[in-house]
């Protein structure tokens, strides 16, 4: 069994002492997630990002991804 995080990233750099930039920031963050939803979920897929990592352990699964599975 191979285990992986499954994660959408989105990121800006920014300068974490100048907090109007962080608010601006999680604020686009915010905007990006929304207009992908609304208007392009096709999107959403080349969003994601599969990280197997060997340190995962089954029981690390959460239980209602599963039971699904």
């Amino acid at each position: 069994m191979r285990l992986a995080t499954v994660s959408v990233n989105f990121s800006y750099v920014v300068d974490l002492d100048n907090q109007a930039m962080v608010d601006e920031a999680i604020d686009c963050l915010w905007d990006d997630i929304q207009a992908m939803v609304i208007h392009n979920p096709e999107d959403f897929e080349t969003a994601l990002n599969f990280t197997e990592d060997i340190q995962l352990k089954k029981s690390d699964i959460p239980s209602f991804l599963a039971e699904g599975g």
